[in-house]
């Protein structure tokens, strides 16, 4: 792997993460003036309320990655053309297509990696969100939740 490969990597990673940390932070706080009202009419333990949002956040990194993998490669682009680098790379003799293809490879990992989690750890955290919010929140019984 050369160095500009690993710059490219480290550089795209870093945006996605900031990306994806505003991003999660805006949604976690507008989720929580729309749904605030209506848990604390069944519960005022704060634990609860804390677990029950919290076990939104795979829901919401599912959600959001497609966009995070687009706006990550967008501002990295345009962070190369702000500082020249494209520029330099283009002038060291290297193809736009040999630029980008480390962030296609990451861009496809981190689509796998979304799949996977969207496959076997977001149904786990989803049944667990209900299950909080209908049993322990507003106090129904586990069979009548599995009849409806």
């Amino acid at each position: 792997m050369k160095i500009l490969d690993k710059y490219l990597i480290r550089q795209y990673v870093i945006s996605y993460f900031i990306i994806l940390l505003s991003f999660s932070v805006l949604f976690i706080i507008v989720d929580i003036f729309d749904r605030l009202p209506r848990v604390l009419r069944h519960s005022n333990d704060f634990w609860l309320i804390a677990q029950y949002f919290m076990l939104r956040i795979p829901y919401l990194f599912v959600l959001l990655s497609p966009v995070n993998v687009l706006l990550a490669g967008l501002f990295l682009m345009s962070s190369l053309s702000k500082y020249n680098e494209s520029i330099a790379i283009r002038a060291a003799g290297i193809s736009i297509f040999r630029m980008i293809t480390p962030l296609l490879i990451i861009g496809i990992l981190i689509t796998l990696a979304v799949a996977l989690f969207g496959e076997y750890v977001m149904p786990i955290a989803n049944a667990r969100e209900n299950y909080v919010y209908n049993v322990e929140m507003r106090q129904r019984e586990v069979e009548d939740i599995r009849v409806r």
